[in-house]
């Protein structure tokens, strides 16, 4: 990845912590017809590359793709016509060398949550999906893909040479449309009020991708409220849930792990992107 001051126009990767609201974010840019958009590619590396998880293949019945390295994903990505905006998750490059899989000509920005709303999101799917150690899976899952997430993001500032924007998920739930068009203007992807509404039901070009195809039973409870969605939620900041009571709500080994990841998540936040912002700062 070569070290650069410029952002890529129009060229846009958003990584985004698990449980987010990354994927409604996603959902939204989605029915900009004028944008080419592309949902975690890099899950492709994990299940059919050989760099991937052999054992998920083994569990799954699936056969390696000697193609679906995560270098050859970088490269197809980086053919990809502008605009183009893609969604994918940090966590999915453990153990790589980020110079190689990171794209270049994008320009890398951030979604990110407090990590005790993360962990209440988190334990509420454990909980649909996995009731014998839901617990432990939660703290594990929130620790992992914070620090995951905080990993790419230092790597791209220290690399590029420029602070990623940032946005954040409770600013998205409080003002969906100004946060949309805001962010729109500071990556330089045509915004369109489209954005903000739309049928429900499954997303064809996702449901039909590698990200989806090896397990659709898994994907489909992380999926099923923006397949069930009209439109972005909006809950204004006053409505939504102080840090301190959603803390009282958490066990004791969630608890912990929020503390741990907040360090991290506190210094993205700083500077991040605000639905009033007209310029990002550097």
């Amino acid at each position: 990845m070569c070290k650069t001051n410029e952002r890529p126009e129009g060229r846009v990767l958003l990584w985004s912590i698990h449980r987010s609201l990354s994927t409604a974010f996603h959902r939204c840019v989605l029915q900009n017809s004028a944008i080419e958009t592309v949902q975690e590619p890099m899950h492709e590396a994990i299940w059919f590359g050989p760099e991937g998880a052999a054992d998920l293949r083994e569990q799954h019945g699936l056969t390696e793709r000697p193609e679906s390295t995560f270098n050859n994903i970088k490269l197809r990505l980086e053919a990809l016509p502008s605009p183009v905006f893609v969604k994918d998750m940090p966590g999915y490059l453990v153990g790589q060398d980020l110079d190689l899989v990171i794209p270049d000509t994008f320009q890398h920005t951030f979604m990110i949550r407090h990590p005790a709303r993360v962990a209440r999101s988190y334990l509420k799917a454990y909980n649909i999906t996995d009731t014998d150690t839901p617990e432990v899976n939660a703290a594990g899952g929130v620790s992992w893909t914070i620090s995951q997430t905080y990993r790419v993001y230092q790597h791209i500032k220290d690399k590029m040479g420029v602070k990623p924007i940032v946005i954040d998920a409770s600013d998205f739930q409080d003002d969906p449309q100004a946060l949309l068009q805001t962010y729109c203007d500071a990556v330089g992807l045509p915004y369109d009020d489209k954005m903000l509404h739309w049928q429900p039901g499954p997303v064809d070009k996702w449901v039909q991708s590698p990200m989806w195809l090896p397990k659709p039973g898994l994907m489909e409870p992380w999926y099923k409220a923006v397949f069930a969605s009209c439109e972005p939620i909006c809950t204004p900041h006053w409505q939504q849930d102080t840090i301190e009571s959603i803390m009282e709500t958490l066990p004791d080994a969630l608890k912990v792990v929020v503390k741990e990841q907040e360090a991290a998540y506190y210094e993205m936040a700083e500077g991040r992107l605000m639905p009033s912002d007209t310029q990002h700062d550097q």
